[in-house]
């Protein structure tokens, strides 16, 4: 029942190996590269520098393999789902089912599309990896097994330190029928590991790059019990609103979640309750599973994303297959099978119809809606444009567009800026990070910026016109390019600006003129 798990994973989301990079992608690569500094310590060095060394030295800016290395972990991941769904369900079907469950999610859109995002893909794979050896070693009474499944913990660590949540859920499943005794012997290398690293890590706090853990704005966190709730339910309410592509398009905690993230709470209480006397105790351990990655989220007060429910929804998974079979353990023998595979096509075809829309379907202001889509579509466009132009090492180079800048505000409502001093968001400006994506991308040009009007200091700069989905068009440099320009404005009714770009151009055709004409 593994393989149409597998299949439909990888139907959904294969159009992913067509995407570009996107977002901080461009700085684990320019580190990569050698172009900035990798911070190295504790937190994330497997997945945050190793990994991309790794890649970028085999496959170079060519993003596509980064994708596919990503999408192979997914569907391992999936694999893994079903193997460990295998041993705490004790049934094929409704193994294959929780594994559907988690391979077809949009949950894993972003984690799929988004590069940096290999942190949440890698470290999934490693912590259902370490869970499945640890049952296995428990299954076979070898401590040598145990010690390895605290090194893959480990590892899962080193990639994201959320991962430290793992001896929770080994706890919980060690105490399903077993005297305490085998359950602490079982616990004493994972935890005997973890507590190393983790005493390493808080050791070395004030090494790392950037500030979930040294009092940054950025990873403040918000532990009032009205942020916790609000946070809480909204993750719960994304669980169940399938028929809304981009949940977490404000990415934010949604006082307005806490109905129906009370009802979810309330729904999944009751099936716990209802199977506590099960004695594979399946459900319980993936309730503990989801709860204990679901955790370290929860005082962000800035983020608060989809992707995040990338690690907890394996555990989600069994809960529901679990739960699923528990309900329907008393119907015809054929008529459970049958609505499953009824419940089952219906969330593939939902969430079909999700990847599809986050991929480009759903537009905003014509770009795509989906923030990593938006960012791939800017950058692939803006990098062929400017490889297209063969531009020499050391050119210095501007992004003009003199038309109306149109401000697009949260609620889809447009309105056209008043005049030069009024500034929109440029999506492409972002996505330039100040000169960072020329470096790495165009190696040896100089970045001057954005510009409605060319400023006097762009009088060599090689500037190009863009568009707001990236594409570029060369304008070229100097008298002739501010006559192009100044023709545009005198187009919209700006003869001052075309009036002064003429003036520059006449000064510079005068200044570049050859002695004697």
């Amino acid at each position: 029942m593994l393989a149409p798990a597998l299949v439909v994973t990888a139907a959904i989301h294969w159009p992913v190996l067509k995407m570009f990079f996107a977002q901080d992608d461009v700085t684990f690569l320019s580190r990569a590269a050698g172009l900035e500094p990798t911070p190295w310590s504790f937190a994330r060095p497997l997945s945050e520098g190793i990994a991309w060394r790794a890649l970028y030295a085999v496959f170079g800016l060519d993003a596509a393999p980064y994708h596919a290395a990503r999408l192979g972990l997914h569907l391992l991941s999936v694999a893994l789902v079903y193997t460990v769904g295998l041993r705490l369900l004790r049934s094929r079907v409704a193994a294959g089912g929780a594994a559907l469950l988690f391979g077809a999610s949009s949950i894993a859109f972003t984690p799929l599309h988004w590069a940096s995002c290999i942190v949440e893909v890698l470290t999934g794979t490693l912590a259902l990896a370490a869970f499945w050896i640890w049952l296995e070693a428990r299954e076979r009474a070898s401590a040598p097994l145990l010690w390895v499944s605290a090194a893959t913990a480990v590892a899962a660590v080193l990639a994201k330190e959320t991962a430290i949540v793992l001896p929770a859920v080994f706890l919980v499943a060690a105490l399903r029928g077993t005297g305490r005794g085998t359950a602490w012997r079982s616990l004493a290398p994972v935890a005997t590991l973890l507590g190393l690293l983790a005493l390493a890590f808080l050791a070395t706090r004030s090494r790392f790059s950037y500030g979930q853990y040294t009092g940054g704005d950025a990873y403040a966190m918000d532990v009032s019990p009205g942020h916790l709730l609000a946070n809480l339910c909204t993750y719960l309410r994304w669980i169940v609103t399938l028929t809304e592509p981009i949940r977490d398009r404000l990415a934010t905690a949604d006082p307005g979640a806490l109905g129906a993230g009370i009802l979810v709470l309330a729904a999944l209480a009751a099936a716990l309750a209802f199977q506590l006397r099960d004695e594979r105790r399946a459900a319980v351990i993936g309730a503990a599973w989801f709860a204990a990655f679901l955790l370290p989220v929860l005082p962000l007060a800035h983020h608060t994303y989809l992707y995040y429910l990338y690690l907890p929804w394996a555990g989600a998974c069994w809960l529901l297959a679990a739960t699923f079979e528990h309900a329907t353990s008393r119907l015809p023998r054929a008529l459970a099978p049958a609505l499953g595979l009824v419940g089952l096509a219906l969330f593939v075809r939902l969430e079909w119809t999700n990847a599809r829309a986050r991929a480009g379907a759903l537009m905003f202001y014509k770009l795509p809606a989906d923030k990593t889509v938006r960012e791939s579509l800017l950058l692939a466009n803006a990098v062929a444009g400017l490889r297209a132009a063969h531009l020499a090492p050391g050119t210095r180079i501007g992004f003009v567009n003199p038309f109306p800048q149109v401000h697009v505000r949260a609620d889809g409502r447009t309105v056209e800026s008043a005049g030069d001093s009024t500034r929109s968001y440029v999506p492409l400006e972002g996505t330039m990070r100040q000169g960072e994506t020329l470096r790495l991308f165009v190696p040896g040009a100089r970045y001057d910026g954005f510009a409605i009007v060319p400023p006097a200091s762009w009088n060599e700069t090689e500037m190009f016109l863009y568009d707001i989905d990236g594409r570029l068009r060369a304008a070229g440099h100097g008298a002739p390019a501010l006559l192009a320009f100044a023709a545009t404005f005198e187009r919209l009714n700006r003869p001052d600006v075309a009036d002064s770009l003429r003036r520059r151009a006449a000064a510079l055709a005068g200044r570049d003129a050859p002695a004697g004409h």
